[in-house]
C-alpha cells in the first residue's frame, strides 16, 4: 500500500506501466488492488518466487496520512485466511493479538466490501481475481482475439 500512485508505480515493469497508470488515474485512491509485474529487487523481498506485486492506494485519508509518514508498506488484509474481515480495531486485535494496531483509533467505518483485484495480463488486458467495491469500466478481461 502506498500514499500515492507515484511511489508504487515506480516499481512496475515498463511493459505494464502505461496500463497501470491508466487504472491508477481512474480508481486510486480506492478499493482497487492491481497485481503488476515488478521491475526491481523489491518483488524478491516482498513476494519471493513471484514476479508480481499487488499494489493499492487506499481511499481512507488517515491510512494515506500514515503511509505518507512511513512510505509504502507491505500489508495484508485484516483477517486470517478464510475468516471474515476485521472491520474494527477490536476484531483485528482478537485475530492478531500479538501485533500492534497502527493508525488513529477508532478506525473509520469500512464499506464492508473487499477491494477489487485485477492482475495485468498483457497490453491492455486484465484478469479479474476478485470482484469487490470497484467495478472498473473500459477494461478488457478477455486476452484472446
Amino acid at each position: 500500500m502506498g500514499a500515492n500512485a507515484e511511489e508504487l508505480l515506480k516499481h512496475v515493469s515498463p511493459l505494464a506501466l502505461e496500463d497501470a497508470w491508466f487504472m491508477a488515474k481512474r480508481y486510486w485512491p480506492g478499493a482497487l488492488t492491481l497485481v503488476l509485474p515488478a521491475a526491481n529487487e523489491l518483488v524478491a523481498a516482498l513476494n519471493p518466487g513471484s514476479e508480481t506485486l499487488g499494489m493499492r492506494v487506499p481511499a481512507c485519508r488517515s491510512t494515506r496520512d500514515l503511509l505518507k509518514q512511513s512510505g509504502p508498506l507491505a500489508t495484508s488484509s485484516a483477517n486470517l485466511a478464510g475468516a471474515a474481515p476485521a472491520e474494527n480495531e477490536e476484531a483485528a486485535t482478537a485475530a492478531f493479538p500479538l501485533l500492534p494496531l497502527l493508525g488513529p483509533l477508532p478506525w473509520p467505518k469500512p464499506s464492508g466490501l473487499a477491494s477489487t483485484v485485477l492482475a495485468w495480463q498483457g497490453e491492455g488486458c486484465w484478469q479479474l481475481l476478485r470482484h469487490g467495491a470497484v467495478i472498473p469500466e473500459m477494461v478488457r478481461y478477455s486476452c484472446s482475439g
